[in-house]
């Protein structure tokens, strides 16, 4: 019988901790999703002036104005 309620106990432990992780991830997310967007926006800014300037500059002018 103390076999069955060591698991038991052990078992709810487990699953406590497992939800309290959870919901601090859960809690941290909403801000590591905002600094991920900083971060993605400029990269994507840089990339997209890259690709501009090699594949577009040329016709469009160094302003995007045209010939």
């Amino acid at each position: 019988m103390a076999r069955v309620q060591t698991a038991i106990i052990l078992g709810i432990i487990t699953i406590l901790v497992t939800a309290g992780m959870i919901l601090i991830y859960g809690i941290q997310e909403n801000q590591r999703m905002a600094d991920y967007e900083q971060v993605f926006l400029g990269r994507s800014i840089e990339r997209g002036a890259e690709y501009f300037s090699t594949y577009c500059s040329r016709c469009h002018g160094t302003q995007g104005l045209g010939i």
